[in-house]
């Protein structure tokens, strides 16, 4: 019996943990010109929770509905590059393939962790 449970055990698809680790808020939008040449758009954002990291996945949600699941192309304060942004401050935030953001928009930072399940 112990043998057939633990193969149907391995059978299970896994279990999805996600967790919030930041929330910012897009205040203003930025276009971006180096030497004549135009860039995509930034957003002026605000860490209102947690923590911001380069390396997270990020959701831009409008209205609780979320527009758009990637990663961060950059992560800037006051034209520096910045691993992580802390709550409270402010950053300049592009992503990786998109630039449809607005202001108002809350840009979450997560985390995706993957549990074993077990009959």
């Amino acid at each position: 019996m112990d043998e057939v449970r633990h193969k149907l055990s391995d059978l299970l698809p896994p279990k999805i943990n996600i967790t919030v680790t930041g929330e910012a808020e897009v205040a203003q939008i930025f276009n971006i010109n180096i030497k004549g040449a135009k860039y995509k758009p930034v957003a002026g954002s605000r860490v209102k929770a947690g923590t911001i990291t380069r390396n997270s996945k990020v959701r831009v949600l409008r209205k609780k509905d979320v527009v758009y699941d990637g990663t961060l192309d950059s992560l800037k304060n006051v034209q520096k590059d910045v691993p992580v942004m802390r709550k409270g401050s402010d950053c300049g935030l592009s992503f990786e393939g998109w630039g449809g953001f607005q202001e108002g928009d809350l840009v979450q930072c997560y985390d995706v962790a993957e549990e074993k399940r077990y009959l």
